[in-house]
């Protein structure tokens, strides 16, 4: 069927990754066999395939050559990177058989000399060239006029919808949402064709340029996708994903999407989308992609991705770099260490920026107990005493014996202040460190020391310490660099780990396994195993102390957040930066 396009023609010997699209008549098509090699009735006479690659123009194709063809018309949608059955040329305006062409196209600039793409051979009936299902085209029937074209969009969730790029650029698919307010999320290929523009206005766009072929497709930035998709969600809008034809890039991202918000695994949302949208097919290196963010085991499903998007605020490029700084081989981290599952809980949320801190903390009573009034009181009027040096909470303005009363147990093995504190998983112990060079196991129950740990080994004040997934170890971390795992049954010493030589900020255990991670002032990461004192990886890309960082609960992602003003996001595996901002 007869064809044109607006755009420069492409190489000779490289169509591009522009969608092509063929008028034929629904019954000529669904004759056919699936092993059939479809060609139109005027293939003899032109000696080629008609196509159209500009969607904007195919009802005016339509209109000027196929009116007085009765019976209903479907569009193909092509994929050109498949398309192999004869080449494929941008030639100057042929008739279609005996019908010429039409002189000018509403489409066409005066000075433009369009070209049109011509395919010289058939299109397989069941071919990788066809995109999706054939897409059924409205017409009138008295007149014979073609009146729309239904171009593919699909919902996926109550807000949110995939599309190619010839739906959001068709003001008659997009009249259904005219009476919403719409985020355009697009992803491009560097080697895409000039599309149409959109044909509604977005209360906001994130657009993605990336490679997409057979021999390299960068990685799309999940977590800035999912991030603005929620956002834009947060905000009342709908939003739309789309890409060329809708199938590998964008339904990607939609499929992200629903293994991060709904807890399935990369199969459980492959599945699920295309029940919606059944062109998806994500190209292999994105399906790698996908698969290392693969939550196969699920979580709860009110997880959002808003936690992620607290902490890097957006980030988006993916960012390369793996750390050394360490003489010892890395070990391996098993693979039943590295679950699959990914999950942000809503506590972990970071709570909005405050201009005016002051301004928002006010001491109200909210009880008759005397005790309680005078300490909401001592603490509104000690900001003068603040301001000299003076710290005080109005605890002191209580007698000792009232802070014992409401306490349950106290616990007093430390001499000097304590600075961390810790709860075992799986018992009532509690472990603490302080600036008397210890820590102390002790029973939240009856306030019993169990062990007091480091009484030789620790040299500078305790700064952080945690127990691991199952209570067996105790992690604690100094401000001279050192991290030491003991053994909470007999208080015994396992491991000095070796690396840091400056203050130990912060220390996280790997959700399902004996790997500890720790932040230090050297602007590194550490991640040893515990059970034998390796170092498996250094994380190197902050410029400045690393101030805190977390295992991800699947121990499949590390978050880490530095002095320097960046978040990033870390493959423990491999010790690289997936993303950082």
């Amino acid at each position: 069927m007869a064809s044109l396009t607006t755009n420069k023609k492409p190489n000779s010997n490289d169509v591009g990754p522009s969608p092509l699209f063929h008028l034929v008549p629904r019954a000529v098509w669904e004759s056919l066999q699936s092993n059939d090699i479809y060609y139109p009735a005027t293939y003899e006479k032109d000696g080629f395939t008609h196509l159209t690659a500009d969607p904007a123009l195919l009802l005016e194709v339509a209109n000027h050559f196929y009116t007085g063809i009765e019976g209903d018309f479907i569009v193909l949608e092509l994929d050109t990177r498949t398309l192999n059955t004869g080449e494929v040329k941008y030639e100057p305006a042929a008739p279609v058989g005996d019908q010429e062409t039409k002189e000018k196209y509403d489409g066409v600039k005066e000075t433009e000399e369009p070209l049109f793409p011509h395919l010289y051979g058939g299109i397989p009936k069941t071919g990788k060239c066809l995109v999706g299902t054939p897409l059924p085209v409205a017409r009138d029937s008295s007149t014979g006029q073609f009146l729309s074209i239904s171009y593919p969009i699909a919902q996926i969730t109550p807000d949110l919808y995939v599309a190619s790029s010839a739906a959001v650029s068709s003001k008659s698919t997009m009249k259904d949402f005219s009476n919403c307010t719409i985020a355009s999320l697009e992803l491009k290929s560097n080697n895409d064709a000039e599309r149409r523009p959109l044909s509604f206005e977005p209360s906001s766009s994130y657009v993605v340029d990336l490679s997409d072929d057979d021999t390299l497709s960068t990685e799309i930035p999940v977590l800035g996708c999912l991030t603005f998709i929620d956002d834009s969600i947060q905000q009342g809008h709908k939003v739309i994903v789309h890409s060329t034809h809708g199938a590998s890039r964008a339904a990607s991202v939609v499929i992200a999407h629903m293994m991060f918000v709904n807890g399935f695994s990369l199969q459980q949302s492959l599945e699920a989308v295309k029940q919606r949208w059944s062109r998806a097919e994500p190209r292999p290196n994105f399906l790698s992609q996908l698969s290392e963010l693969d939550q196969g085991d699920g979580h709860d499903p009110t997880v959002a991705m808003r936690a992620v998007a607290d902490i890097l605020n957006g980030g988006n490029g993916a960012t390369g770099g793996s750390g050394t700084g360490n003489d010892k081989a890395p070990a391996t981290l098993a693979d039943d260490e590295i679950e699959n599952v990914i999950e942000f809980d809503d506590d972990d949320v970071a709570p909005e920026d405050s201009d005016n801190e002051e301004e928002q903390t006010e001491f109200q009573p909210i009880t008759n107990d005397d005790d309680a009034m005078r300490m909401a009181a001592a603490a509104k009027n000690d900001e003068d005493e603040m301001e000299e040096g003076a710290a005080t909470t109005g605890l002191d303005q209580l007698p000792e014996e009232k802070i014992e009363e409401r306490a349950k147990t106290i616990f007093r093995g430390h001499t000097d202040a304590v600075c961390c504190i810790a709860s075992s998983p799986t018992s009532t112990l509690m472990v603490s460190g302080g600036c008397d060079e210890r820590a102390c196991l002790w029973d939240a129950v009856t306030g019993e020391t169990k062990h007091v740990l480091g009484e030789t080994n620790i040299k500078e004040t305790v700064a952080v310490c945690s127990f691991n997934f199952d209570g067996t170890l105790v992690a604690t971390g100094a401000l001279d660099g050192s991290v030491m795992i003991w053994n909470v049954d007999d208080g015994s010493l396992v491991h000095a780990l070796e690396g840091p030589e400056e203050d130990i900020n912060w220390i996280s255990w790997h959700p399902k396994g004996n790997v500890i991670l720790a932040g230090s002032s050297d602007m590194l990461i550490w991640m040893w195993m515990a059970t034998t004192g390796d170092c498996m990886q250094v994380f190197s890309g902050h410029s400045a102390p690393v101030t805190c960082g977390k295992f991800a609960p699947n121990g499949k992602l590390i978050v880490t957040a530095s002095a320097d003003g960046t978040a990033k996001v870390w493959n423990p595996k491999n010790g690289k930066c997936r993303y950082s901002k």
